[in-house]
């Protein structure tokens, strides 16, 4: 299936690996983590254009 570009309104139509784009002067992609386990106001993201490192997901560290 291939990917699709979809406008992000509210930060729960994310789910952890979606990416982000954001074209401008620069552009840059970044990848959602989740939102932050103690406040609800941020977010964490990792930026691809500085880490490329592969990346897993284990469920069982995510609690």
């Amino acid at each position: 299936m291939k990917d699709k570009l979809e406008k992000v309104t509210d930060i729960t139509q994310l789910k952890p690996g979606d990416k982000i784009i954001s074209i401008g002067v620069t552009s840059e992609i970044l990848e959602f983590l989740c939102i932050h386990p103690h406040n609800n106001n941020y977010s964490l993201f990792l930026n691809s254009d500085l880490d490329g490192t592969k990346k897993f997901y284990n469920d069982k560290l995510r609690n």
